[in-house]
C-alpha cells in the first residue's frame, strides 16, 4: 500500500533501494548475503586517537586531504 511504502521509504538509516526507478525489486537470500558481507567489509574501522591543543596534522585521505 502507499502507506507501507511510506514508511520504508522514510525509515531512518535507508538510503536507497535495489530496482530501477522506484520501484524496489526482490532479493534472493544469497544476494542479501553477499551485499551485507561487502557492506561489512567495506565498514570504516574506528579509531580512537587523542589530539592536543594546536597540535598539526595531516589528513591523508576523504574530502579534506591535503588541506
Amino acid at each position: 500500500s502507499d502507506e507501507s511504502w511510506y514508511v520504508v521509504r522514510n525509515t531512518p538509516g535507508v538510503t536507497s533501494f535495489v530496482g530501477s526507478g522506484n520501484k524496489p525489486v526482490p532479493l534472493a537470500e544469497s544476494e542479501i548475503r553477499g551485499i551485507q558481507r561487502q557492506v561489512k567489509a567495506e565498514a570504516p574501522t574506528k579509531v580512537s586517537v587523542e589530539y592536543q591543543v594546536d597540535e598539526s596534522v595531516r589528513v591523508v585521505d576523504g574530502p579534506f586531504t591535503d588541506f
